[in-house]
């Protein structure tokens, strides 16, 4: 793949995250139904796939240097720190 491409697919890319949490706010998003996403928050708030927006976030973030994806990313990596400390309080 030439580096016009990759270019290319790579502004898309930051293009539909960005996109993706503006509407969505600090939500973790799961899966869509009807144009909305189901907020892993509230029905599985420990579900291993939940880091993986966090995740991805960060990944762009130092990647891009957009502010709006480290403030999604540490919203969303404070749920689910405060979800684990739950977790642990009776150990």
């Amino acid at each position: 793949m030439d580096k016009v491409n990759l270019e290319s697919i790579y502004s898309k890319i930051l293009s539909k995250i960005e996109a993706e949490c503006e509407r969505n706010g600090d939500l973790i998003p799961y899966i869509p139904t009807d144009g909305s996403y189901t907020d892993m928050r509230e029905t599985k708030p420990n579900w291993w796939t939940n880091g993986f927006w966090a995740g991805m976030l960060w990944q762009l973030y130092h990647a891009s240097g957009k502010e709006l994806f480290r403030e999604v990313a540490e919203k969303s990596t404070e749920l689910m720190r405060n979800n684990l400390d739950t977790l642990f309080v009776d150990l």
